[in-house]
């Protein structure tokens, strides 16, 4: 299988990218091919609301995130690496999922396109409850919704198909000192 694991955490050494390295290790050993990118120095413009990519089929802006949207949709599997901020995702997350509007063009009433149908989550957090890191799965689903069928006819559906929490974790590289959650990022990347 082909998947694309993004970190999108722009701190070095954080604790969301060590949980990407850990699930990348994971699904290499299994010999799947795997690419991780990282949003980290991308270009990530927001969406101007144009409209342009429900015709286009791509986005109009020109910046790191097209690249992106494109390896989104050749894959088979999807993983996110994301640190909770303020009690949910980040800013540049946000807008790489507003970005990927032109994935779904369902102005043209055509079937989905993409491949990937397993959505994973790696996700960090410095509270040790898991009410903040539920906030990020539930937009993580909200964006899977429309990848399977409910805006647009899709032939098989996506869905979020494992999730690890990182709770408790502030410091840079904090996580490491939790071998049993980089060991889940692990398993979870190896059982793909």
């Amino acid at each position: 299988m082909k998947i694309l694991v993004i970190s999108t955490s722009l701190r070095n050494n954080s604790n969301s990218d060590i949980l990407s390295d850990e699930f990348t290790k994971g699904a290499m050993s299994s010999g799947h091919e795997v690419e991780k990118i990282s949003l980290r120095g991308k270009k990530i413009n927001f969406c101007i609301g144009c409209d342009i990519c429900q015709t286009a089929k791509r986005c109009v802006l020109k910046d790191d995130v097209n690249e992106v949207i494109q390896k989104i949709h050749d894959s088979d599997v999807i993983a996110f690496a994301i640190p909770v901020y303020f009690g949910g995702v980040s800013g540049q997350v946000q807008t790489l999922f507003d970005r990927t509007y032109s994935l779904f063009p369902w102005k043209l009433k055509v079937e989905q396109t993409h491949k990937f149908r397993g959505v994973y989550l790696l996700t960090t957090s410095s509270d040790q409850s898991t009410e903040s890191t539920d906030l990020v799965i539930q937009k993580v689903e909200y964006w899977i919704k429309h990848f399977n069928g409910t805006w647009v006819k899709c032939s098989e559906v996506a869905k979020l198909a494992g999730v690890v929490r990182g709770l408790g974790v502030h410091e840079a590289g904090e996580i490491r000192k939790f071998p049993d959650v980089l060991n889940q990022a692990f398993k979870m990347g190896k059982a793909i």
